[in-house]
């Protein structure tokens, strides 16, 4: 009995001294490990997660040392601009490679706390929504589009904006009558940027537009007529959000509302004439939720 417990003892002992060798030959070996960042700027993330807030970001071709891999994940120290501090944090293996031991760390110091939408220079989306004209006649119509931005700076954004709706109109006898009035605004727009948490931003803006108009009648035609909306310039304002759920791609919701007025013409088949239909109001409200990439 005596010697058995013994030799349980020796076992346990062994078992235990395996473990400490192993742990220390995979610390000594993460320690040797240094990663070079593969993308323009990567993240780094305060918990192994792509839900984990942001703490920093580094740029293309920056060395960093390993402190341990976890998983798909590498803990990283990063120096501050604050001297005598650093940064723990995770980069995920996806966008780093290993590079050998000799090769020396980056010493670019770097800022806490910086935003991922700050480190893309363009964006791209697409859109689908709703437009509600303000004018009683014209009914709600399905709108979609697409988007392109540009970053001036860390807060504020130039868009550019392409979208399309369709809105039916009722009969009016001193303006449309009973037909179908397409809209295609193209506007741009400067946007103020404010982030609230690392995958959440708000952002406003305004700007002008010019809205390419088409009108379909599709009354009795007594006596023959075709009438015709003139596009118009215009301007918008209003604001929305981006979510960030992976490291460039958002979903988005939008809203602004549109000021637009135009006029147009009745021409009558028969003789010619023409008459001048004034004051047709195009303001609209638009809701649209969608996607965008930054690159």
């Amino acid at each position: 009995m005596f010697p058995e417990k013994i030799f349980k003892r020796k076992n346990l002992a062994l078992v235990l001294g395996i473990f400490m060798f192993l742990s220390a030959v995979g610390i000594s070996q993460a320690e040797d490990i240094k990663v070079r960042v593969r993308v323009r700027r990567a993240n780094i993330r305060e918990k192994p997660s792509l839900r984990s807030e942001i703490v920093a970001q580094v740029r293309r071709g920056r060395i960093l040392q390993v402190e341990r891999k976890e998983g798909e994940w590498y803990r990283v120290r990063l120096p501050l601009k604050l001297e005598g501090h650093s940064l723990p944090g995770y980069i995920h293996q996806s966008i780093v490679e290993e590079v050998g031991k000799d090769v020396p760390v980056s010493e670019e110091r770097i800022s806490e706390g910086t935003h991922s939408d700050f480190i893309y220079k363009y964006r791209a989306g697409v859109q689908v929504g709703l437009a509600l004209p303000s004018e009683k006649d014209y009914g709600s119509g399905i709108k979609f589009g697409g988007n392109f931005y540009y970053k001036i700076s860390d807060r504020v954004n130039l868009e550019f904006v392409i979208q399309a709706f369709r809105s039916s109109v009722a009969d009016n006898p001193v303006k449309l009558g009973e037909g179908k009035l397409t809209v295609l605004p193209i506007q741009l727009s400067v946007q103020g940027r404010f982030p609230l948490k690392d995958q959440l931003i708000l952002y406003a803006g305004g700007g002008i537009g010019y809205y390419l108009n088409s009108y379909l009648f599709e009354g009795v035609k007594i006596p023959e007529r075709d009438e015709e909306v003139k596009n118009a310039l215009g301007f918008h304002f209003g604001g929305g959000a981006d979510y960030f759920f992976s490291e460039n791609i958002a979903a988005n919701l939008d809203m602004r509302y549109c000021i637009v007025k135009t006029s147009g013409l009745f021409t009558f088949n028969g003789d010619g004439e023409d008459i001048e239909i004034e004051g047709i109001n195009l303001n609209s409200f638009m809701l649209g939720v969608g996607f965008k990439y930054f690159f």
